[in-house]
């Protein structure tokens, strides 16, 4: 089996998932990406965990805690989607948890009808190998959207667009 290759086992039967390193060079139908939800097929918050679970050697524990954390705290941002066969590839920023200051993670998955997750890659160390918690938050993102009925994907909304809250108590830590 090669390095960019997984074995895993679904139901008794082992399925090799290849991991594309480089999906720009999946095909996009039209080239133009959208918000739109409904090319992808429903996703819940089980097939992210299931999902993280079958690419990763261990529980995949780690990536779905730092994942939901990225998801819970709005890391994820600038979410667009493309149509590809049977699917879409999603792209996506997800913000560095401690270098604040540099820039975003670039994440892209590809899940199709199934839904299976087909290919993931993030430009963090980890993320090459398969799934990261980058990749995780999308993942989660998405299953939020598609579990509250979205049709669409809402723009982010920008903190100086929102009131100033500084007069706010943060809460406990």
């Amino acid at each position: 089996m090669r390095s960019n290759e997984y074995a895993y086992k679904i139901e008794n039967e082992v399925k090799v998932v290849s991991i594309v390193n480089n999906m720009a060079d999946k095909e996009v139908k039209g080239g133009d990406s959208s918000r739109d939800l409904t090319i992808l097929p429903d996703l819940t918050f089980g097939f992210v965990e299931s999902s993280v679970k079958a690419v990763q050697k261990s529980l995949g524990v780690k990536e779905m805690s730092k994942g939901y954390k990225y998801f819970a705290e709005k890391y994820v941002t600038n979410i667009t989607i493309h149509k590809v066969d049977k699917g879409g590839l999603v792209r996506g920023k997800c913000q560095r948890s401690q270098r604040k200051n540099e820039s975003a993670h670039d994440v892209e998955v590809v899940i199709v009808e199934g839904p299976i997750l087909e290919s993931s890659t993030c430009s963090c160390a980890i993320g090459k190998l398969g799934t990261c918690g980058h990749v995780t938050g999308l993942l989660y993102s998405l299953a939020h959207m598609k579990s509250c009925n979205m049709k669409t994907i809402p723009c982010d909304i920008l903190k100086t667009s929102l009131p100033q809250t500084w007069h706010m108590p943060r809460g406990e830590k």
